[in-house]
């Protein structure tokens, strides 16, 4: 050990004299001991680099000479492994020449000369060495060099030894790739490859190259990766070929491995290529056949029973699956779902391999969310229907999924299959196969909350007979989801329905205290808690706190396990629990916020990103940052956050104590580069957290302005984290979250913001509107997804808050406003409107901003450059135009100076209205508006006008405006109070009031109805009366609320 230890500080030592040291190491490279020869190479290859970056501290003069004596010594090599080390150590070398600019001119020659001359180990090499330095080339040297690499090319592919053949088609892909950046080249280059997919066919049809099937299809597979319009001629013979790979028998030679990488070459040219595949209808017909044969490839194995079905026990069948759903998702899915309409018989085929096939592609295709799908579903679902009851399980399960599936993500089918949906439930939980009834309850989760308590009360109790005896299964999947099932009924149940929860109860105590700490149950014991505390929510006296003393004992349980990450889910449970018994309890929660607090804030600042990719992470980039972030992680993160939020709203002034640890690890995460989630969710929790001090300091001051003062230092930090990331943020849709916050921290601080603060804030805006029009550009240059059945547009979000922030400052700012807007945004804006080229949609969006700032300002300057901007847009006809124009006219119609110009917008507004047929969207916001110009400008309307617009109620959409409008005309006794008036007037509100925009009804417009209604209570008891009475429960419950 001590000669070891002294030959190697002898050998450190040598590094000092990185020449002699570098010389010492070629000598040896003429070792007669391969292994000798291995080992220098090895270190010369993977360390002179690196450890003291002894090549970069060489003379010229030397490295030079170490360059010509390394790539003799390479000539004269003998060992493969070996020369894979002089591949690896060149490709350094290489890279330092061209970076450096130090001639080696001896460097390509000799390697053209291997290739061209040598053996087949230096032929095979000295192209491997090429393929990985010709991305590097300069462009003069791959001008110079084209003709020779090519004419190399050519005899490596005419070549019988697979590796030279194969190496020569990497060459060709990385020519190709190169050069895509070099016009000039292009032309010279694109004509190989046909070359090469001919060689890809001799190759896969000739059983001496089976090693190569795999690679060659790797390679034409990353050529196609990117979209170059001279392949598009051979995109037919590709697929084509590429199919009857897939559709061969599988055996020794053509295997599942080739099957799938046959199919992934598919799927790439399907979605690099979408234009010209949408052309080539056959073509996607004679995929969609092989897809559905692949579906077919399922075995009935056990483990599927046992959920243990692993994807390589049936590789085919699950990769047709994912081809669908990227298929239909890139080019449409018309042409596939008229393909399973044509092929529908396959429902009732004998084999049940095909029927299970068709289910599948249906479940497959469903995910693409596209309009064509939604148009047909219905159809189909009869169609399936029968096999809820089919012999096989399998196919059962797959039926159950459909339904699943269509009632998540088409839930315009909701009230259309609720009843049948209801049938599929009771025929699932009477399945055999407790696979069947896991994935059934499933379903009753998703299903039960879209009920009201008067839909779901004749199955209360049939749901609790069938679903407690699950619970207590030995099967924790199922277990799990019955658990789900039973508290979302639980959650639908009125306030002290006791008589529901006192048999069961002692039940889920009894689970609590005897589950096991086995991972495999972790669900089980974590949605068992969330029961008990869902249970503890309807009920009163003692059976309420036997539960929330049940609900604490099973918190208390999983903390004090041991070895739980903080990742770990059934922290998820005890978080979600402890605010919903926050919600609940108030106050009496207090005494055990220390307890359960620390853990969740451990949650919230818990890493989540790692050093590492591995198959848990995901990789996420923000600015140049590329980070390996753990997915589950982020979410539990996230879930971590909003408990949070939830606590501290819920508490309100009894938070406060905890306030400032909770915001010195929240407000940092507001930048949080890992996860935009996580950025949302810091803004969301930091106001709920400023609410609840505010709160706090107000019972402790006595005096609301002294509450705004204590709170400033919080709300300025929030503001200036919030500030500084937007000006980097990358994602639209945090961009509009955080625009969000931003306004909610003002206006929750009413202490108005000094005046630097708002120019920094203005300034900001002018940054974003900026990248907004570049982000406008490129999507104006994409192409439409009109297929998309949810056609959401995050742009329009964006819009809205960008301008409710802007009407926010005003507030703040005072008469300070206008001239700060008017120094820093007005000038960009203006030059929009000057400029030659801007997109409509640009310019709808500038006027939208000066309408703003119109309505807050009343200034007439603003009214004259909008106007004819919203006479434009509507003018052009096109749809997305005319909702710019019409949003316009809702902000221009609030103040009295628009009054010249209301025949203009009441023009526009009836031609919105006139569209009803083919866009009910635009109709409704037609409708909105309509409303808003009469009660703003009443004086201008005769009243048969405002009769007329009421009579166009209710709708669907817009219920805090629509409220606000109808309920100012009653105000101001614009509409007769008759029966019917009346009448109508409640079914309007409780139409808003069910409304799923319901959320957005503010409470100003709440407390102008609910006077109105204490009003008519008093003064026409006589025909509200009875109309009330006639009202269903549920409309009782919404009114009850008002009032």
């Amino acid at each position: 050990m001590q000669r070891y230890n002294q030959a190697l500080s002898m050998y450190e030592k040598m590094k000092s004299n990185p020449e002699n040291f570098c010389s010492m190491h070629v000598l040896l490279l003429g070792n007669g001991n391969e292994k000798v020869r291995l080992t220098v190479m090895t270190f010369l290859a993977t360390q002179i680099f690196k450890t003291d970056e002894i090549y970069k501290k060489l003379t010229p003069q030397y490295r030079k000479q170490f360059n010509t004596s390394a790539l003799q010594r390479m000539k004269l090599e003998t060992d493969t492994s070996v020369l894979n080390q002089y591949v690896n150590l060149f490709e350094m070398v290489y890279s330092f020449i061209v970076t450096s600019g130090e001639l080696f001119p001896e460097f390509l020659p000799a390697i053209f000369e291997m290739i061209h001359t040598g053996d087949r180990p230096h032929k095979h090499y000295a192209q491997a060495l090429l393929t990985k330095i010709i991305v590097s080339f300069p462009e003069n040297d791959m001008r110079n060099k084209l003709q020779t690499i090519i004419i190399l090319i050519k005899e490596g592919l005419q070549d019988q030894d697979g590796d030279v053949i194969t190496e020569s088609m990497s060459l060709i892909k990385e020519l190709i790739q190169y050069a895509m950046n070099v016009p000039e080249l292009f032309g010279v280059v694109i004509p190989l490859y046909p070359i090469l997919h001919d060689v890809t066919i001799r190759m896969v049809n000739n059983k001496e190259y089976d090693a190569y099937y795999v690679y060659v299809f790797e390679i034409e597979q990353q050529i196609f990766q990117v979209y170059i319009e001279q392949l598009v001629n051979y995109i037919p013979t590709t697929v084509l070929f590429a199919l009857n790979v897939c559709n061969a028998p599988t055996d020794d030679y053509y295997d599942d491995q080739l099957h799938t990488i046959a199919m992934e070459l598919i799927v790439t040219i399907f979605e690099i290529y979408p234009k010209e595949i949408k052309k080539l209808q056959e073509l996607q017909t004679n995929l969609y056949v092989t897809l559905i044969n692949w579906l077919g490839d399922v075995d009935d194995l056990k483990e599927w029973y046992d959920y243990q079905e692993d994807e390589e026990d049936t590789p085919l069948f699950y990769q047709a699956q994912e081809a669908i759903e990227r298929i239909t998702t890139m080019i449409g899915a018309t042409q596939f779902v008229n393909f399973l309409i044509q092929h529908i018989e396959l429902l009732t085929s004998t084999k049940w391999e095909m029927r299970l096939a068709f289910i599948t592609a249906m479940n497959s295709v469903l995910s693409s969310k596209k309009k064509s799908v939604g148009k047909v579903v219905v159809q189909i679902f009869d169609a399936i229907t029968p096999l809820y009851k089919d012999p096989h399980p399998r196919v059962r399960h797959a039926a159950i999924v459909f339904a699943l599936k269509v009632f998540k993500l088409y839930p315009k089918t909701q009230t259309i299959l609720s009843g049948k949906i209801m049938q599929i439930i009771g025929l699932g939980l009477e399945d055999k196969c407790s696979r069947n009834v896991s994935k059934t309850c499933e379903l009753s989760s998703c299903f039960i909350p879209t009920l009201t308590l008067e839909e779901l009360e004749p199955y209360i109790s049939i749901f609790f007979r069938v679903f407690t005896p699950l619970i207590t299964t030995t099967d924790s999947s199922l277990s799990a989801e019955a658990l789900c099932s039973l508290s979302n009924v639980i959650s639908k149940l009125k306030k002290g329905s006791n008589t529901y929860f006192v048999e069961i109860l002692p039940m889920l105590e009894k689970v609590i205290n005897e589950l096991s700490d086995d991972e495999d149950l972790y669900d089980v014991k974590g949605r068992t808690i969330e029961m008990v505390s869902f249970i503890v929510t309807k009920t009163q006296g003692d059976l309420l706190k036997k539960a929330f003393e049940i609900t604490m004992k099973g918190i208390n349980s999983v903390l004090a396990m041991k070895d739980l990450e903080p990742d770990n889910l059934l922290y998820g449970y005890v978080e979600s629990v402890f605010s919903r018994l926050a919600e609940v309890t108030k106050e009496n929660i207090l005494p055990y916020v220390p307890m359960v607090l620390p853990k969740i804030l451990e949650r919230v600042n818990m890493n989540i990103v790692s050093n590492y990719q591995y198959f848990e992470t995901t990789t996420v980039q923000f600015g140049d940052e590329i980070m390996n972030v753990y997915i589950e992680a982020a979410e539990e993160k996230v879930n971590a956050m909003k408990a949070l939020a939830d606590i501290a709203v819920d508490l309100k002034g009894f938070f406060v104590p905890y306030v400032p640890k909770c915001f010195q690890i929240v407000i940092p995460l507001i930048g949080y580069k890992a996860s935009f989630k996580v950025r949302n969710m810091a803004v969301r929790c930091s106001v709920n957290l400023l609410i609840s001090y505010i709160n706090g300091k107000e019972k402790e001051f006595g005096n609301t302005q002294n509450a705004m003062v204590a709170a400033t230092v919080y709300s300025s930090q929030v503001i200036e984290a919030i500030v500084n990331n937007l000006k980097f943020e990358p994602e639209i849709g945090v961009v509009t979250e955080q625009l969000n916050g931003l306004q909610r921290v003002i206006e929750l601080n009413m202490t108005p913001i000094g005046i630097n603060q708002a120019v920094i804030i203005l300034g900001l805006l002018k940054e974003l509107f900026v990248k907004y029009i570049q982000r406008s550009e490129l999507i104006e240059n994409q192409d439409e997804d009109v297929e998309n059945e949810e056609q959401f547009d995050p742009d329009n979000n964006f819009n809205y808050s960008y301008r409710s922030l802007l009407k926010c400052l005003s507030y703040s700012m005072g008469e300070a406003f206008i001239p700060s807007f008017e120094g820093i945004l007005l000038p960009m804006l203006q030059a929009v409107l000057t400029t030659n080229g801007v997109s409509t949609r640009i310019i709808g969006t500038v006027a939208l901003v000066l309408s703003t700032v119109a309505m807050i300002s009343e200034r007439v300057q603003y009214v004259n450059v909008s106007v004819p901007i919203v006479v434009q847009l509507a003018n052009s006809k096109n749809q997305d135009n005319l909702f710019q124009a019409i949003e316009c006219i809702q902000l221009l119609s609030q103040i009295q100076i628009i009054q010249p110009f209301l025949p203009q917008m009441i023009e526009i507004i009836n031609y919105c209205m006139s569209l009803k047929a083919t866009n009910e969207n635009l109709y409704e916001a037609g409708v909105m508006v309509l409303g808003k110009c009469i009660s703003f400008n009443p004086q201008y309307f005769k009243p048969e006008t405002a009769l007329l617009w009421f009579s166009l109620l209710p709708i669907p959409t817009y219920p805090d405006d629509i409220l606000q409008s109808l309920f100012t005309l009653f105000a101001l006794n614009k509409f007769p109070i008759t029966h019917e008036i009346l009448e109508k007037a409640l079914i309007v509100l409780l139409n808003c009031l069910g409304s799923k925009d319901s959320y957005m009804i503010t409470s100003q417009t709440k407390d102008m109805v609910t006077e109105r209604l204490k009003q008519w209570y008093e003064t026409n008891d006589n025909i509200i009366g009875p109309i009330l009475d006639s009202a269903s429960p549920t409309q009782k419950e919404l009114l009850k609320e008002l009032l």
